[in-house]
């Protein structure tokens, strides 16, 4: 499923036009990753967590060579799906 798949199911779901749901769709997009970019948490009940982790830095080994490289740490996103989620996922009645 890609973004416009998500506008045409809101649009379908709410009977919006498909222009004013990508609009929305598209805000809500970019308001996670400016929250993200500047290190915040976004929590959406029953739904999961998005939030930026450290990554350490660590060497890595070069397969083809079997020398060691350095990796640098960095910040990574993250989602930690929620309970409600995890479970609709896990569903074993389909």
């Amino acid at each position: 499923m890609i973004k416009e798949d998500i506008v045409e199911a809101v649009s379908k779901k709410i009977g919006l036009p498909k222009h004013e749901c990508f609009q929305v769709v598209d805000s809500i997009v970019e308001s996670i990753k400016e929250i993200l970019e500047d290190g915040g948490r976004i929590e959406i009940r029953e739904f999961g967590t998005f939030s930026v982790v450290d990554r350490k830095p660590k060497i890595g080994r070069i397969i083809a060579t079997g020398g060691t490289v350095h990796v640098p740490g960095r910040k990574a996103p993250k989602f930690l799906p929620g309970r409600i989620l995890k479970a609709l996922v896990n569903n074993k009645d389909r």
